[in-house]
C-alpha cells in the first residue's frame, strides 16, 4: 500500500473529493493522511475482526557476549546495534533513520514498537519488513525484540512471521541461552522461550454494559496478562484491552479468547440500540465541539463509534476506525496544542465540518 493510499482505502466515499474544511486545515494533518503508512494487518482478511482487531507475536533475544542493554555503555550499545543492522539488513528488512513523528505514531498505534521506544536515541536503531507486518526494536528492553502483527484473531500467523525474522537474523548472529533454562531476557519473565503472544480485543459492548470488569477478572484469574490500549494505565478505555501470555499455552488462550468473543457479541446483540445510537451521537457532537481531544477522549469516541458500526449504526466501517486508532497517538503529552491537533484529525479523518455534518 502506498503512503496516498493509507488515507484513500479509510477515508468514506464522500470525502474523497471533497475540500478540506478550510477552518480546519492544517498542514501538519495533511501530512499525517498523506505520508502515514498503513501496516499490513490493516489489509486483507481479519478473521473475527468484529471482536478482536489484531493478534502479535513479540520474541526477545539477546546477543551472546554483550550485557544487557540496561546495563551496557554507550560504546557496547553501539557495537550490538551496529551487528543488529548488518543481519536485518541482510535479512531484506529496511533501516528507519530519523523516524518522523507521524510514522512513529502510526507504528505505536499498530504495536509494531512500544510507546516508550526512541530509535533514533544514539545506539538504538529500527528495521522494517518491507510489508510493515514486522518490526525489529534494536536495543529496547532487550538487543532484539521482533513484533510480528497480523489482522484478527490470527495469533499462528503472526507467531510465524516473528519466527521467520528471527531465523534470518539468527544466521548471522548467536542468541545469548542456556541449555536447560533457554533465552536469556532482560525481564525474567520473558527468560525461557523468549516470546509473548497476544491479541488486541475491541470489548465495546462488555464495557457499555458494564460486565467488562468481571470478564478481565476471569482472565486475570486464568493467569494471562491483561492491559489497556497503551499499557496497565489504559486499562478498561472503551473497552480495548490487550490479552497476553509467555507461556506455551496458545491453546488454552485461543479457548479463553473464544469465551470472550461469544460474552462480546452476547454483550453487543443485547444492548439497547437506542443506547448506542446515543453513545455515538455524544461521540460525534465530542468530536465536533471539542477544541481538544485527549488520548482518553479520543479513544473513548472510537469506542462508541465502532461499536455503533458493529450494530449497523453511524457510515463509519469498523476497520477504518480501527486505522484511525493507529493515527491518534502523536504528542509525548497530552497538552493543548497536541489535544487541538488531534481533535482537527479526527474531523479530517472522518469528514466532519465545523457544524457536525458530513461536508
Amino acid at each position: 500500500m502506498g503512503r496516498s493510499d493509507y488515507a484513500a482505502d479509510h477515508l468514506s466515499k464522500s470525502t474523497r473529493g471533497a475540500p478540506s474544511v478550510t477552518q480546519e486545515f492544517d498542514p501538519w494533518l495533511d501530512a499525517v493522511l498523506r505520508q502515514a503508512v498503513a501496516p499490513a494487518w490493516l489489509q486483507g482478511d481479519a478473521p473475527q475482526s468484529d471482536v478482536v482487531i489484531s493478534s502479535r507475536a513479540r520474541l526477545m533475544r539477546n546477543l551472546s557476549g554483550y550485557p544487557f542493554t540496561h546495563s551496557a555503555s554507550r560504546p557496547e550499545l553501539e557495537a550490538i546495534e551496529r551487528e543488529c543492522l548488518a543481519a536485518g539488513l541482510a535479512g531484506n528488512f529496511t533501516q528507519v533513520q530519523n523516524l518522523p513523528e507521524v510514522q512513529r505514531a502510526v507504528l505505536v498505534g499498530s504495536r509494531l514498537i512500544s510507546p516508550e521506544f526512541d530509535p533514533n536515541k544514539p545506539g538504538r536503531n529500527l528495521l522494517l519488513s518491507p510489508d510493515r507486518g514486522v518490526a525489529i526494536m534494536v536495543n529496547e528492553e532487550d538487543h532484539l525484540r521482533i513484533q510480528a502483527v497480523t489482522a484478527g484473531l490470527s495469533i499462528e500467523s503472526s507467531l510465524s512471521a516473528a519466527q521467520s525474522a528471527e531465523a534470518r537474523l539468527a544466521e548471522r548472529l548467536t542468541f545469548a541461552q542456556d541449555s536447560e533454562f533457554g533465552f536469556l531476557a532482560a525481564s525474567t519473565s520473558n527468560a525461557g522461550a523468549g516470546r509473548r503472544l497476544g491479541v488486541m480485543l475491541h470489548l465495546g459492548g462488555l464495557a457499555a454494559s458494564g460486565a467488562a470488569p468481571e470478564a478481565v477478572r476471569q482472565l486475570d484469574a486464568q493467569g494471562f496478562e491483561v492491559r489497556g490500549l497503551l499499557g496497565e494505565r489504559s486499562l478498561g478505555i472503551a473497552g480495548y484491552v490487550q490479552v497476553s501470555t509467555t507461556t506455551d499455552r496458545l491453546s488454552e488462550l485461543s479457548d479463553s479468547l473464544n469465551v470472550l468473543i461469544y460474552q462480546e457479541r452476547q454483550a453487543k446483540s443485547a444492548f439497547y440500540e437506542q443506547r448506542i445510537r446515543e453513545g455515538v451521537d455524544g461521540a460525534r457532537k465530542k468530536i465536533d465541539a471539542q477544541e481538544g481531544m485527549n488520548i482518553d477522549a479520543a479513544t473513548r469516541a472510537i469506542g462508541w463509534l465502532r461499536l455503533g458500526a458493529l450494530r449497523g449504526i453511524g457510515e463509519y466501517h469498523p476497520r477504518r476506525l480501527d486505522a484511525l486508532l493507529t493515527l491518534i497517538l502523536f504528542g509525548e503529552d497530552d497538552d493543548p496544542p497536541t489535544n487541538r491537533r488531534r481533535s482537527r484529525l479526527f474531523r479530517q479523518f472522518l469528514g466532519l465540518t465545523s457544524q457536525g455534518a458530513e461536508p
